[in-house]
Formats: structure tokens, C-alpha cells, sequence
């Protein structure tokens, strides 16, 4: 499992006044503090969708525009002889942008600014990090190839379903029409970018969450509750690989008090011995 990032909605606030600090960051040091906002358990639970947090990341005009997003998803379909879906809305979010187009394609091919306002700070982009559903097709395997030494070479096996896509996107639904929310601001839903959104896109945490599953069996896991592999008197793991399923925060913490847990229990094995 990972934490796979989407950015799924822009955020405008009234009046185009600037969100408090502490949503977009304040830096301490060498680390940046931000608040987060998360779906209460009720709603979770009711709308049936994963554990899945959002933040606000503030961003310009360019990178904010409906044109230069839908123009890379027209070329895109245009490149495999298709239309996309939506033309219609991309066609007029590329007009509707078209200085900001012109500008983007000129910083790129020439290294030259056409739209100076083009980088103002207009608004803001959502990021969804989201929980992945737990999959036994996700796993990692020995493959075929074999490195210099005959050894056999991993093989990750490993896919985002269709359900977690669903639920991400319904989980940023109910997300944006939050009533106290709105009181803040203008939401939009970029439903139109689901392509590239899903694809290039796609952002991850780093967070590799599951591979030794903690189990009560072998048949279902790779360690039992006290973090020692299935079979063996000595071998524990503590990481979150052991972890059953993955939430939406990151595992640093968690890990720090399974490693705590793990070697209180090893003290007391050693002192039975």
C-alpha cells in the first residue's frame, strides 16, 4: 500500500484574501507546519469511503489554469487519435485561458515571460492524500531476471483500484460542500482533469505500507502480533510494512511506538531465557 496525492480541487477565497497562514504552512526551522483537515468518522463511515486528508497549497494563475491543463489532456487524446471526453469543456477553458497558454508554451520554448501576472498567487490547489484498500494482488514477488550474482531480482506487483479512485473522488465531494467551508471561499471540482489527474499527475508519499502484514496466521500475514516472522524463534520486524491497513497520515510515529512496543517484548523474552 502507499498514500497516493491527488489534486482533485481549486480553492478561491472571498474577497481574494490570503487563507490564515497556518493552512498554507508556517516554517519552523528546517520543517514546515501545516494544518490539515480530515472527514469526521461519522461521514467516513456513512459515505462508505477511506481515511483520506486535505491541505491547501497556494499557487498561480499558470498553475491553477483550466486552459494549459486541458490543452495537455486534448493533445494527449489527439496524440492516440481520439477526442477526449469533456471537449467541449476543454475547448473553452483553452479559449478562455489562452494568454496564459501563449505564455506557459513561450517560458517553455523560448525561457521567455509573455503574461507577467501569470505567476500572482490567485487561489489555491487541494491535495487529497488518500488511504489505499488492502489488496493481496499488491505484493512484492521474485521475478524471472537475476542479477550478477544468480540471484533472483524482486518484482513489485502493484495497482490502484477503481473503488479507491471512486472513493477519493467522493470523499473530496463531500469535502467541498462542507457548509463551513463554503463560508470561506469558492470550491471548484476538476472532474474534467481525471485523466491527468489519475496519471502524470499522481503524486506519492514514500509511505511503502504492508508487505509484512501482521496477522493472527501465516495464511494471512508475515508476523504475528508481536512483530516476530511466522516460523522463527528470532526474527522480528518492526516498520510499517507491518502494517494491516495504511490510514492517511504518515507511519513515522506510529513506527516509533511499535519499535518501543517491540523491544519491551524482546527484554522480556531474553529474561525468560
Amino acid at each position: 500500500m502507499e498514500h497516493p496525492t491527488i489534486r482533485g480541487a481549486h480553492f478561491y477565497p472571498l474577497g481574494g484574501k490570503a487563507l490564515p497562514a497556518a493552512y498554507t504552512g508556517l516554517p519552523d526551522k528546517s520543517r514546515i507546519i501545516r494544518l490539515r483537515l480530515k472527514l469526521k468518522e461519522q461521514a467516513l463511515k456513512s459515505n462508505q469511503v477511506n481515511n483520506i486528508r486535505f491541505y491547501f497549497i497556494p499557487q498561480s494563475r499558470r498553475i491553477l489554469s483550466d486552459g494549459i491543463s486541458s490543452s495537455h489532456i486534448v493533445l494527449d487524446k489527439l496524440s492516440e487519435g481520439e477526442l477526449p471526453d469533456n471537449f467541449g469543456q476543454h475547448l473553452s477553458n483553452i479559449l478562455g485561458d489562452i494568454d496564459l497558454l501563449a505564455d506557459s508554451i513561450s517560458r517553455k520554448a523560448f525561457d521567455e515571460v509573455l503574461v507577467s501576472s501569470s505567476d500572482d498567487i490567485t487561489g489555491y490547489q487541494i491535495v487529497s492524500m488518500t488511504e489505499q484498500t488492502p489488496d493481496r494482488n499488491n505484493r512484492i514477488i521474485l521475478g524471472d531476471e537475476k542479477d550478477a550474482f544468480g540471484i533472483k531480482r524482486i518484482k513489485i506487483q502493484w495497482t490502484l483500484s477503481q473503488s479507491d479512485k471512486d472513493q477519493a473522488w467522493n470523499a473530496l465531494k463531500i469535502f467541498v460542500q462542507d457548509p463551513g467551508l463554503s463560508s470561506w471561499g469558492r470550491f471548484r471540482l476538476l472532474s474534467e482533469r481525471s485523466s491527468r489527474i489519475w496519471r502524470d499527475q499522481l503524486g506519492f508519499a514514500g509511505h511503502h505500507i504492508g508487505t509484512t502484514k501482521m496477522a493472527h496466521s501465516v495464511k494471512q500475514g508475515v508476523v504475528d502480533t508481536q512483530c516476530k516472522v511466522f516460523g522463527t524463534k528470532n526474527l522480528y520486524i518492526a516498520g510499517c510494512s507491518v502494517f494491516p491497513t495504511g490510514g492517511h497520515v504518515p507511519p513515522t510515529l506510529s513506527i516509533a511506538a511499535l519499535t518501543v512496543r517491540l523491544s519491551k517484548e524482546i527484554s522480556r523474552e531474553l529474561a525468560r531465557t
